[in-house]
């Protein structure tokens, strides 16, 4: 019985087509992702120092104590800032006023980052201060 192989003159085409445009896409969504996380990081490594160099004049040793939270898909990022030891700033339950001051402040001295804020909160020991990319700034502003 003779097999028909007729439909490979077309169908090897469309299947080399359609991988080399999902290659591309995928390419194109990783470099995408790469440079905002490569954003995202370069912007919360200056938010911290920026935030802990007035309490550095005194200080022998870091501080605060930060972590980092990215999730590039929806273009938002969580900086988590702690005490360092033997410190009590930053942390929520005593000086609220004061860590939303110096959010404030921060983010007005990187005024040219496209990141704005959310409300701040508290996890353990962690003041969260989620950011995320603001695609249209002017219309946004800086909370």
């Amino acid at each position: 019985m003779p097999i028909d192989i007729s439909f490979l003159w077309w169908a090897a085409p469309l299947v080399a087509v359609s991988s080399g445009l999902l290659t591309a896409r995928t390419l194109k969504y990783v470099d995408r992702r790469r440079v905002l996380l490569d954003i995202m990081r370069a912007f919360a490594d200056r938010f911290v120092e920026e935030f802990e160099r007035p309490l550095c004049r005194d200080a022998a040793g870091p501080a605060v104590r930060s972590r980092r939270r990215f999730a590039p898909g929806r273009h938002s990022l969580e900086i988590l800032l702690a005490p360092a030891d033997g410190r009590t700033y930053p942390n929520l339950v005593d000086h609220r006023r004061n860590v939303e001051y110096d959010v404030r402040r921060v983010l007005r001295l990187l005024k040219d980052e496209p990141f704005v804020n959310g409300p701040l909160y508290a996890e353990g020991p962690w003041v969260v201060i989620p950011c995320r990319v603001a695609l249209d700034r002017d219309q946004e502003g800086v909370s």
